[in-house]
């Protein structure tokens, strides 16, 4: 049906040039002639695309019942693939870039050896995270008498 309906369209192309080339004065010879110069190459070239796409969707129909017929096979093969692709995910190492990454000679990374020294390794983890307390609310914090603070910190 696609074919069919290309076909149509492109003929309807070409008619329509001839027809343009006759209301200009051109002889019947003359009008073919400009008709095919003008939209002959592009409706070759175009229907020729058309060809290779219809002949693609005949081979993607064949590939697609190969795969249909063979499901588990393809199935466990893509569950392998799609494992191997994502077990990295298992040994990656998040957290914020610091000095630490900076090479040993440089003045950076010395300064923050000298920290990690002298403070320890706290020094590098992420800043407290601030949450209302459930003890007493914030709202009414100058009415709360059981001396807990407003908010409590938690590490992330």
């Amino acid at each position: 049906m696609v074919g069919l309906g290309v076909g149509i369209d492109y003929v309807l192309f070409i008619v329509t040039r001839y027809r343009e080339a006759l209301r200009e004065g051109l002889t019947v010879p003359d009008a073919i002639g400009r008709a095919n110069a003008t939209a002959g190459l592009a409706v070759v070239f175009a229907g020729g695309t058309v060809v290779i796409a219809i002949l693609g969707l005949a081979n993607w129909q064949r590939w697609g019942n190969h795969v249909s017929n063979h499901a588990v096979k393809y199935s466990i093969g893509t569950i392998v693939l799609l494992v191997a692709l994502t077990a990295p995910v298992l040994w990656i190492h998040l957290g914020y870039p610091d000095q630490s990454n900076d090479p040993p000679e440089s003045t950076a990374r010395q300064a923050y050896d000298l920290l990690t020294a002298g403070f320890g390794p706290a020094r590098r983890k992420t800043p407290p995270l601030s949450t209302p307390s459930t003890a007493c609310d914030p709202r009414f914090f100058l009415h709360c008498s059981n001396g807990l603070k407003p908010y409590t910190s938690a590490a992330p």
